[in-house]
């Protein structure tokens, strides 16, 4: 009896000791990742020292050109959007950028990951790779206790990514700005339209963000970009309060008649191609610039 216990106990010390191992080496192939989403995320939280960054879903990664920025403003640009992502990825990421870095503003893409209550399972699985830091653990624990318990598995936070990491070690491709401009001519789908259930939460995190970004000096702009047939969703009450509280400036661009029912800027019915994208980033440098006045004025 007294051997079995001790050989239990040694092939659980092999398998913690494994865990952490190959644990390490993951976070290894995080760090040095020469390619995709991994590359983006390892430069946005511990190397970009860019002026304005830009958050939001795959609507910020596809509709706002950092290039088209810097050239118009004179200040450098990172996009961080994130496909699918709302703001409990944002707000994640953030909190670790903020600890190294205090951009001079925030552009950030208003869309109904930011309010609509659902699963957060595709923001924690996003985000548990990056368990190590000091930030992530009190987060995990607001967000899903039980992910804590699950998370002193290090193999467990890698659990859908260890392909991609491996990847990232032998492609490497040059480093982007974090815009992913489509391509190609408009295909028509379908965005989904019925009424959206807030969630709570979200909106608690929202204001995190931004009590986080005003805390560092940033200023922060909200924008809701285009949709093919204009008209998709508004800000909530809610969120429109949130922003006055803290004078900050919104613009609802879903609707501006450039663009609506435009097959030349459209990709898809919620996404606009390469030169919508260009054409939109270029319209809003005027409302950046009166948002910036509209946040010295106020203060």
């Amino acid at each position: 009896m007294k051997k079995i216990i001790i050989r239990t106990l040694f092939f659980f010390l092999i398998i913690v000791f494994l865990d952490f191992l190959l644990g390490y080496c993951l976070i290894y192939c995080r760090k040095h990742a020469g390619c995709g989403s991994f590359q983006n995320m390892e430069y946005c939280i511990n190397h970009s020292d860019d002026d304005v960054l830009v958050f939001g879903s795959s609507r910020a990664m596809y509709h706002y050109d950092p290039q088209i920025i810097k050239d118009s403003l004179g200040l450098s640009c990172y996009n961080c959007g994130r496909e699918g992502m709302g703001i409990l990825y944002s707000y994640g990421m953030w909190s670790m950028m903020s600890a190294h870095h205090h951009p001079k503003i925030i552009l950030y893409d208003f869309y109904r990951f930011d309010i609509q209550k659902e699963d957060y399972a595709n923001c924690l699985a996003e985000l548990r790779p990056y368990y190590d830091r000091k930030e992530m653990p009190p987060y995990f624990h607001e967000l899903s206790p039980v992910e804590n318990i699950k998370n002193i598995s290090h193999l467990y936070r890698f659990n859908s990514n260890i392909i991609q990491l491996i990847r990232g070690l032998f492609v490497k491709k040059k480093m982007s700005n974090g815009f992913v401009p489509l391509q190609g001519k408009m295909v028509y789908n379908i965005v989904r339209t019925e009424q959206m259930e807030t969630d709570s939460v979200k909106y608690f995190y929202m204001e995190e963000f931004i009590k986080l970004a005003l805390s560092k000096g940033t200023k922060l702009i909200f924008f809701i970009s285009p949709f093919y047939d204009g008209k998709y969703m508004e800000y909530p009450p809610e969120y429109v309060a949130l922003f006055k509280k803290y004078n900050i400036k919104y613009f609802d661009n879903q609707s501006v008649k450039e663009f609506a029912k435009n097959d030349d800027y459209f990709k898809n019915l919620s996404h606009l191609n390469q030169k919508g994208a260009s054409i939109y980033t270029s319209y809003i440098i005027a409302q950046i610039r009166d948002a910036i006045d509209y946040s010295l004025g106020a203060h």
